[in-house]
């Protein structure tokens, strides 16, 4: 009876999984947006973001990716940034199983960034413009066919050279988990 039981288990499990959805294909978009901490690597400091990224898979193993991380505030009492921005955009390695996908980007980018303590002459908040780099890892699980749970972590390069008297490297590493939305543009093959 038991054996006749975990019989039936193992055929049904192998049937449900073959008849899994192929979420994973060219043609799939992907966006979400989150809220990201991000715990800066040259400094003891933690900052907060607004985290959104679009995705389009131009095979199973390869996208583009583009991401923009916007600084809410600091969990200290005067955070490093008054105000950042930054705005990647890349190609995504994935490697796929079912619904499960792991993915590595890398992209180049731009920072707009404040740096609290960073007046000019005229006693303005400078505003600089710098070179940015994102390395993403993460992974994906597809739920349903328009959406999926997502987690990543994000390396962020951006360093002020024109900063007087401050450390300009910022550094971070940023943590985004949630609930993303997908859909495919392109219809499977039958």
């Amino acid at each position: 009876m038991v054996r006749g039981f975990i019989v039936v288990m193992c055929f049904s499990t192998s049937a449900l999984l073959a008849q899994q959805a192929d979420y994973i294909r060219p043609g799939l978009i992907k966006l979400g947006t989150t809220i990201s901490p991000g715990i800066m690597l040259n400094r003891p400091a933690t900052n907060y973001y607004i985290s959104g990224f679009l995705e389009g898979f131009l095979d199973k193993k390869i996208s583009l990716r583009g991401e923009t991380h916007f600084f809410i505030d600091g969990a200290e009492d005067v955070p490093y940034f008054k105000n950042n921005l930054r705005t990647n955009f890349g190609m995504a390695m994935h490697q796929n199983r079912n619904n499960l996908d792991f993915h590595l980007a890398l992209m180049p980018g731009v920072a707009i960034m404040e740096v609290n303590g960073d007046r000019g002459l005229d006693g303005k908040q400078n505003i600089h413009v710098v070179p940015s780099v994102s390395v993403n890892v993460g992974m994906t699980f597809y739920v349903w066919k328009i959406f999926n749970f997502f987690a990543e972590a994000n390396y962020m390069h951006s360093t002020i050279n024109s900063l007087g008297g401050i450390d300009g490297r910022s550094d971070e590493i940023l943590i985004s988990a949630g609930l993303s939305f997908n859909v495919n543009l392109i219809r499977a093959k039958k």
